[in-house]
């Protein structure tokens, strides 16, 4: 299917740019991709601003858009409220933060715990729109225990 000669006998390119972390940033890259360099389709954006900002250009390009990190049920949402207008953008990794939590417990619970026997685990949280749900989600699920809240972000 994939190989040398690119995808189905068809030829690929890939091209990138950067982001930023902010939705002026990724307007500006999604943009550049699709409108000066021809793009057929999108694929990225990790934080929620980035694909919030971008989603109406998804949507005026009628650019397929494949997220893979943005995680907000908000984007989701807004695909849900105006399918016609919004159908070029399909989320393909991760889940949304609504199931995060519970898939997160469920992975310590049978792998970290059941399968590996750890006792102490860190969870790294990064300053998105959407961790915000995750940190009083997991600390509600373990009760508190020993859990604290530290952000961070990061765009190069």
């Amino acid at each position: 299917m994939a190989n040398d000669e690119g995808i189905l006998d068809s030829d690929l390119s890939v091209e990138s740019s950067n982001t930023e972390g902010t939705a002026s940033s990724a307007v500006d890259a999604h943009n550049t991709l699709v409108s000066r360099q021809g793009a057929d389709a999108t694929i990225g954006t990790f934080a929620e601003q980035t694909a919030a900002g971008i989603m109406d250009e998804i949507a005026e390009t009628e650019t397929v858009h494949l997220n893979v990190g943005a995680a907000a049920p908000a984007l989701a949402g807004q695909v849900a409220e105006d399918y016609e207008r919004y159908k070029p953008w399909f989320r393909i990794a991760p889940i949304n933060a609504a199931f995060f939590v519970a898939d997160l417990l469920n992975f310590a619970e049978q792998f970290a715990v059941g399968q590996q026997g750890w006792e102490n685990a860190v969870i790294f949280r990064e300053d998105a729109a959407w961790t915000g749900q995750v940190a009083p989600a997991l600390k509600d699920a373990v009760g508190g225990q020993a859990c604290q809240s530290k952000t961070t972000s990061s765009f190069h």
